[in-house]
């Protein structure tokens, strides 16, 4: 018999992993940072956890929006929290710049 499978209830990333929500296309319609090549969609997201040992050369923190260099390769989350956003653990070198928000 097997074991009963737990439900997920968070995403720790590990190393120097991050974890980022992006934004639907239509949340980043109306900046200029909203991309689009032949190849690669960039895609704005939301640093919504990073790991231990995420170097603080990199710039990036938790909360920050940043452009990220696709999501293609990227590994997605599971949707434990039913977010209409999808989450993805990514590397900070595909993260091409933070975004600053006006307050």
């Amino acid at each position: 018999m097997s074991k009963k499978v737990g439900t997920i209830v968070d995403c720790v990333p590990v190393g120097n992993n991050l974890v980022i929500e992006v934004l639907e296309d239509a949340e980043a319609m109306g900046t200029s940072l909203h991309l689009q090549t032949n190849r690669w969609t960039d895609k704005q997201a939301y640093v919504v956890a990073a790991g231990p040992k995420l170097d603080s050369s990199y710039g990036i923190s938790v909360g920050d929006r940043v452009l990220v260099n696709s999501v293609v390769g990227a590994t997605e989350v599971p949707n434990y929290k039913d977010n209409e956003r999808k989450q993805y653990i990514v590397d900070p070198s595909s993260i091409k710049c933070v975004l600053k928000e006006k307050k």
